[in-house]
């Protein structure tokens, strides 16, 4: 049994040191990383940077994105305030906030709406959709009326926004 273990061991000895092409392959790799570290260095570092690039935009984005959608769930949240019975017992500046008359409810939430949608946000055509309901609601059709062409003229007509806006125009 000693004798069968000797020549396992001499036959993988002799395999090692017949040549292997992913061994060979390897020493090549080594060999012109050795010969091109500066533009290994440069390549790693450009990566690097690009990545870090990358990931910070991503992060600046989100960062917006819920700034701004913060910003319509404050505009929303005064659209959906409560008007007061009494006009002494408003308090706009309240959580929630209580309004003296329906027109000041609306007129508070359409300034905040326009005030996301002059942000540029990526809730914009929602705030412009919603301030556009508040045009009507105020009765100031006419600006309502163009509030809503120019919604329409500007979304993609895949958008179920358009449907909405569609649907709001021919009603105005």
């Amino acid at each position: 049994m000693a004798k069968k273990k000797q020549t396992r061991k001499q036959s993988r000895k002799e395999l090692l040191k017949e040549e292997d092409a992913f061994i060979d392959a390897a020493n090549q790799s080594i060999e012109w990383v050795d010969k091109n570290k500066n533009l290994v260095i440069v390549l790693t570092i450009g990566l690097a940077t690009a990545v870090a690039l990358g990931w910070g935009g991503m992060e600046v984005m989100a960062l917006e994105k819920s700034e701004s959608s913060g910003a319509l769930e404050a505009a929303m949240s005064i659209l959906s305030a409560e008007v007061a019975l009494d006009a002494s017992e408003a308090a706009p500046d309240a959580t929630p906030p209580v309004f003296g008359t329906d027109a000041a409810r609306l007129t508070a939430s359409r300034v905040a709406l326009e005030g996301v949608v002059a942000s540029g946000s990526s809730v914009a055509d929602i705030a412009r959709f919603y301030a556009a309901g508040t045009q009507v609601k105020l009765g100031d059709t006419d600006a309502a009326l163009a509030s809503f062409t120019g919604l329409v003229d500007s979304l993609n007509s895949q958008s179920s926004l358009y449907f909405l806006a569609v649907e709001r125009l021919a009603l105005l």
